[in-house]
Order: structure tokens, then sequence, then C-alpha cells
């Protein structure tokens, strides 16, 4: 089996899951005769993306490197600073608002290669050498929740529709799409290019969040022009309840306020 004739592999920073796992995975690596199967490898890696979560408090500001493109995706390099201190191959990375994994490790250098749902569903293809990331590390069971859940996972790409300053805050609108703002409430939570906001307020187009000095300093939220787009995630709580209601409504078993359906009732 794989797990006797290659431990160190398993136990790499990419294959971590859980033993469980790792054996069922290893047991069908030996029955196929492809212990070190690219394939075996990169279910690996997308596990540990898939389970990767962030708070949405910004580390540091990085600095896009290098850009090319790899049809049908796309190289990114970004100079991480000392968020690359402890990179691991295969670790996550959110970047801009999106969970990306890291392929590449050059002292501060990091390197990313984002496929074509990333491109099609986020800003990032938009970036530039020079241009500015924000940047966060996986959270660690041990760490404080300071902001609020973040998948990494992008929802929509919004677009900044104004800015309003308030001495040295500032309010900004953001337009998103219907399915976006259905989960939003007001002093709920958001994420705009992997930074954790509270709403403000949720209108029939748009949506509110004010930025405080720190937070204009230290993101890339500071230095966003009416028109530029953002990654937007909205909370998992939000999720769960708009999804639960939406077969609730679909199936004409809404519940009265405080109650569950019959059939969860009589579970």
């Amino acid at each position: 089996m794989l797990l006797e004739r290659s431990p160190t592999h398993l136990a790499s920073p990419v294959c971590r899951g859980p033993a469980r796992w790792a054996a069922k995975v290893s047991s069908l690596s030996a029955m196929l005769q492809v212990a070190y199967d690219p394939w075996v490898i990169a279910c690996c890696e997308e596990k540990e993306r898939r389970r990767a979560m962030f708070t949405g408090l910004v580390e540091k500001l990085g600095t896009v490197s290098r850009v090319s493109a790899e049809p049908p995706g796309m190289r990114l390099v970004v100079d991480a600073g000392e968020v690359a201190s402890d990179a691991t191959m295969g670790a996550s990375i959110c970047v801009g608002g999106c969970c990306l994994s890291i392929v590449a490790i050059d002292e501060s250098l990091l390197t990313f290669e984002l496929g074509p749902e990333t491109l099609a569903k986020t800003s990032l293809k938009r970036l530039q050498p020079g241009g500015r990331v924000n940047l966060e590390r996986s959270l660690q069971l041990s760490d404080r929740l300071g902001g609020h859940l973040v998948t990494g996972h992008v929802d929509a790409v919004g677009t900044l529709a104004s800015r309003e300053q308030e001495g040295e805050w500032v309010t900004c609108w953001y337009l998103a799409p219907e399915t976006v703002r259905a989960q939003m409430v007001p002093k709920g939570s958001i994420t705009i290019d992997g930074v954790s906001l509270t709403v403000v307020d949720v209108t029939a187009e748009a949506f509110s969040v004010a930025l405080i000095p720190h937070t204009l300093a230290v993101t890339t939220l500071g230095t966003l022009a009416v028109g530029d787009p953002v990654n937007l995630e909205t909370d998992l709580v939000g999720k769960y309840v708009t999804s639960r209601l939406d077969a609730w409504l679909a199936a004409g078993k809404l519940p009265a306020f405080g109650r569950l359906p019959a059939a969860a009732e009589e579970k």
C-alpha cells in the first residue's frame, strides 16, 4: 500500500487530510498501481483548497510581480512579503477575496495558477504587474475569528458605484446581482476583495459599507475608483438561510415564524 511504501508523500502539506481519507486514497492508488499519479496529488490539492477558511482580516497588501497567460488559465506571481514566511506548497491563500493554492515559492514570491472558472467568475483576470492585492493566510483552529467565516469562493463580481467622503471615513455603495443582495441584511457581514465588512444598507440595486481610515490605508479598498470591479462573497449563514427558505417556498411549506416544517417536527 502507498501508506507503507511512501509515508512521506501522504504526510506532506499537500496531502494532510484525515488519516481515514488518506488510507482510502492510498488503497485506491495501490490497486491502480499509480502511487505517484498526478491525479492523486491533484485530488489532495483540491481537497485542501476546499477545506481552507479565512476571516476577512487582511494580513498584507501584496504586489503583483508577474502575470502570464497559460491557456485556458493564467499564472500569477505575487510578492507576499511576510505572508510567504511560512508558506508551503499547496497551501491556500486568500488573494483579493479568492482562495488560491500555492504552486511555487521563491523567497517572498508566491505563484498561483488561475483556471478558467476563476478567471470567469472573479476580477483577478484584470491584475497587472505592479497592482496590489489583499492577502490572508488560511485560518487555524486556534486563531481568533476577528472578522467572519470566509471561504474565498467568490459569489459574484460587483462594481463600486459611489464614494461618499465623511471626514476621514468613506461610505461606499456597490452594485451587486440580486442573488447576492438577497443574502444581505443591514448589520450583516459581506466580504469585498477579501475584506470582512459590515453591511450598512441594502437597496433594490446596491448595498453600502462604511470604511474606517485603517481599512482604507491597509487594503486595496482605499484606492478603488468608481466603476472598478470587486469580488463579493456573502456570509455563509445567509447562504444556508436563503437555501432553506427557497426549498420551503418551492415545496409550499414555508413554516410559521419560530416553527419548523411539519416533516422536520416529526423527526
